[in-house]
């Protein structure tokens, strides 16, 4: 059975490792990269923080040293390295000093930030195989400086930012109702801003990057599966390879301007900036709203002939392969710096660290602002709330306060024609009892005449009864007396 050797490591410097944006970014997927062949990976770094510290850690066969650690000579002399990938000028002094036998590359990222400048051009140019900067424009604006002067320029190369080979697998683009975009931007422009209010409710439009006081923004690493739900982005940088990679129109533009939507046209002037958008100027939000809303459709047209146009160029697996095979190529340097170059070194590191404290420190206070500014939004929406609670309060108070003067008048109202019943009944009693008494008096009054009459008649008929009793008693009377005096004659003749 053969056994393999061990994997040779690769030693990447950085200043700081602390936030999901440029360098640290670029430093994170080279990380990645490396580890994903198998290759022990060794940082060393002034700085190594959330988030960016779990993202480093998760990424394989990963060791972090601090540059601060007095024992980093001895640790990084335990590993056998293939290659050593410089950024920012953080030198080991166990690099320095030419103890590690590995071609030594410096990538400069930036034509206008210092520390990606090769601040110790006569060291970089002692230890340099190769010094990298990621677009035409980085190495100009440099050289423009006086920056390159010292460096060997067969060494020069450009290494265009590319993109991890995940980037290849986003979903192809879906057909939608209403289109969806990414804006990825740490320092977007009021323009841009504006321009999203303009087109609120026609395109959804989310927003990534850190927070600023002129916007709220999601904090996340843009990754495939994040991209890959989206028709398109607007962006710079590092994330325009991001979506061309993945096949997704970009609309490249933010701080510096830029040309909007990338085509044919447009591309190799882009690339040229290094997509930050300079060279194209700036647009007012009412443009951007429209070629956002306008020109989407426009530019899917054009991914086809982007993709035949830069090939495998922003490919990691296919730039790093090149840089390493330069590095082979390329005559290997022997150095001996001097006391000066020593000093200046050692002096640059101090400074940088400083710098990276300086940096912290005021991150930290960012972080306190910007916990400060959530704090305060929190507390302006229990504001809100509590207003809204007191507004609808009021409300209710102001209903029942007219419900209550409503009932007191109903109640007022109902009184008054209790009291106008009440007066009528008393009345209509008093005049009831009036009539009553006068009824009562007019009965007795014809009850007095009936028995007067009843008397009358009794006294009417008793001698009405007599008389005719009279008239007929009468002749019997005449005709008794007759017979009486009869009978009072026969008596006297016997």
């Amino acid at each position: 059975m053969t056994i393999q050797p061990p994997s040779r490591a690769i030693l990447i410097t950085q200043s700081q490792l602390r936030r999901f944006a440029g360098s640290e970014i670029v430093t994170l997927e080279l990380v990645e990269h490396f580890a994903s062949t198998g290759s022990p990976v060794v940082v060393v770094t002034h700085a190594f923080e959330s988030p960016m510290r779990e993202e480093i850690l998760n990424a394989g066969d990963v060791e972090v040293i601090l540059m601060s650690d007095p024992n980093l000579s001895d640790r990084l002399g335990q590993y056998d390295f293939e290659l050593v990938w410089i950024h920012h000028c953080v030198i080991p002094k166990i690099v320095a000093a030419g103890d590690i036998d590995a071609p030594i590359v410096f990538n400069h990222m930036s034509g206008v930030h210092p520390i990606e400048h090769p601040m110790l051009p006569s060291i970089e140019r002692q230890l340099a195989t190769l010094s990298l900067f990621n677009s035409e424009e980085t190495m100009e604006a440099q050289s423009a400086r006086g920056a390159l002067a010292s460096l060997s320029h067969e060494r020069i190369r450009v290494f265009p930012n590319p993109a991890p080979d995940a980037f290849t697998a986003m979903p192809a683009l879906n057909a939608r109702a209403r289109p969806r975009l990414a804006i990825v931007s740490n320092h977007i422009p009021d323009e841009l801003l504006e321009a999203v209010a303009l087109l609120e409710g026609r395109i959804d439009l989310d927003l990534f990057g850190e927070s600023t006081a002129k916007a709220t923004t999601q904090l996340s690493r843009i990754t495939p599966s994040l991209l890959g739900e989206y028709d398109a982005v607007v962006t710079i940088g590092k994330t325009v390879q991001y979506a061309l990679v993945g096949g997704r129109p970009v609309y490249c533009y933010d701080r510096f301007g830029g040309p909007g939507w990338l085509n044919p046209s447009n591309l190799e002037k882009s690339a040229h900036h290094n997509f930050s958008g300079r060279g194209f100027g700036q647009k007012t939000a009412e443009t951007i709203a429209d070629e956002l809303e306008n020109g989407l459709v426009d530019a899917k047209t054009h991914l086809d002939e982007i993709a035949d146009r830069i090939g495998d160029c922003y490919l990691l697996s296919s730039q790093i392969p090149r840089v390493i095979e330069s590095c082979r190529t390329s005559q290997r340097n022997t150095w001996a710096l001097s006391r000066e170059d020593q000093t200046a070194l050692e002096l640059l590191q101090d400074l940088t660290a400083t710098w990276v404290s300086a940096v912290e420190g005021s991150a930290k206070r960012e972080r306190g602002r910007r916990k400060g500014l959530d704090r305060i939004a929190v507390l302006e929406q229990q504001r809100a709330h509590l207003k809204a609670k007191s507004t609808a309060f009021e409300k209710q108070r102001d209903r029942a306060r007219q419900h209550a003067r409503e009932l007191r008048e109903s109640l007022d109202s109902s009184l008054a024609v209790v009291e106008r019943e009440r007066d009528d009944a008393l009345f209509a009693a008093s005049n009831s009892r009036d009539a009553a008494d006068r009824a009562t008096a007019a009965a007795e009054a014809v009850a007095a005449r009936l028995d007067r009459t009843e008397r009358e008649f009794d006294a009417f008929r008793s001698r009405r009864i007599i008389r005719l009793a009279e008239r007929i008693a009468r002749p019997y009377g005449a005709a008794l007396n007759m017979v009486l005096r009869h009978r009072s004659r026969g008596t006297s003749t016997r």
